[in-house]
């Protein structure tokens, strides 16, 4: 599965990426939402770990202008409204939020992985 990370901090990124990557995933990783864009209009991804806030382009930027119609999982230790259930269901993509900072990384990767397969958690 190719995966897409999108996070302006590297150490979550690197570490979703390793995660993943020893699952037999391949991993891209972006820091913000104007390189996730630049990603998605020139690669196929299966899905997208994609954070809220970040610098150049936000998370919410990335999920008004992808084309793809890709599994989006947020992660975020934002909670406003936006993350309201109304909000998620909104768009069709966005199969789950995890709020950071993440209690155990693999228990984490497992729910996005285990999630993605069924098509809800």
């Amino acid at each position: 599965m190719n995966i897409l990370i999108v996070d302006d901090e590297l150490l979550i990124r690197r570490s979703l990426s390793r995660a993943l990557a020893g699952q037999g995933h391949v991993c891209v990783e972006a820091e913000n939402g104007a390189e996730a864009l630049a990603l998605l209009a020139t690669s196929t991804f299966d899905m997208m770990i994609l954070d809220l806030i970040m610098p150049v382009k936000s998370g919410y930027d990335v999920i008004q202008e992808c084309l793809q119609q890709l599994p989006i999982f947020i992660i975020s230790a934002f909670s406003g409204p936006e993350l309201s259930a109304d909000y998620l269901k909104s768009d069709p993509r966005i199969r789950l939020v995890i709020k950071k900072p993440f209690e155990n990384l693999f228990e984490t990767v497992n729910l996005i992985l285990k999630t993605d397969s069924r098509g809800a958690p």
